[in-house]
């Protein structure tokens, strides 16, 4: 555990909610490092405002959450909430994050017309020109989706996608939209009676083994992914 505590939030039923987290492993546990929920939070309470020291009562717990169990809570916050990061943390952050986009774009993205590696000193000076903002909070990998279709505006490049059929079933379907729909191009999708979300969707290429990672990870291994042909 590191020496530095910080807060992480989330917003539910109108009310905001608050853990005390330990920040390195609170970063290592979104980015999908082996770090136990146990060993991100600093504190077993759930706060309406850590600073002041308010907590939150068992009943709105179990309004927002449907829980009051602290551990499962505070996976929820960490997920879809809300972490809050020093400035020169996300300074540093957002630097690794662009040298990793470099690296992706100028190793797997070709020309589209010439079919040939674009050099890194273009690509930098299209993503400067084209002031692209990079967010820190988020991984490159659900980013680099948006960051291609405004590259492309000036940047006739293109990075090859493998075809799968992916079934999420019903209960993960609002924790993992925003990570499927972000990883590349969605072909179709059918939403079966029981609610599960059948989706055919092309996976760009260098993002795959993250994306699909994630996928098993926040849906307990119950996602179903397969390669297909067509």
């Amino acid at each position: 555990m590191s020496n530095k505590i910080t807060i992480a939030r989330i917003k539910r039923k109108g009310k905001i909610f608050e853990i005390a987290v330990d920040l390195e492993n609170a970063l290592n546990y979104r980015k999908g490092k082996n770090v136990t929920i146990h060993e991100v939070l600093v504190s077993d309470f759930v706060f309406r405002d850590q600073r002041k020291g308010i907590k939150a009562s068992r009943e709105e717990l179990i309004e927002a959450f449907e829980t009051d169990d602290i551990y499962k809570i505070a996976e929820i916050i960490l997920k879809e909430g809300e972490l809050i990061v020093p400035v020169e943390l996300k300074k540093e952050e957002k630097e690794k994050k662009y040298k990793r986009l470099v690296e992706i774009l100028s190793r797997y993205g070709k020309d589209a017309k010439t079919k040939l590696p674009i050099p890194p000193q273009r690509l930098e000076l299209a993503l400067e020109q084209l002031k692209i903002n990079i967010k820190e909070s988020e991984p490159i990998e659900t980013q680099l989706k948006d960051i291609l279709t405004q590259l492309s505006k000036i940047l006739p490049i293109v990075i090859e996608k493998r075809k799968y059929r992916i079934v999420v079933p019903a209960q993960f379907v609002p924790r993992v939209y925003y990570l499927v729909e972000k990883s590349g191009d969605i072909i179709k999708e059918i939403w079966l009676k029981n609610g599960d979300w059948v989706v055919d969707i092309d996976i760009y290429i260098p993002v795959e083994g993250f994306i699909l990672g994630k996928l098993a990870k926040l849906t307990n291994n119950l996602v179903d992914v397969r390669l297909r042909e067509e």
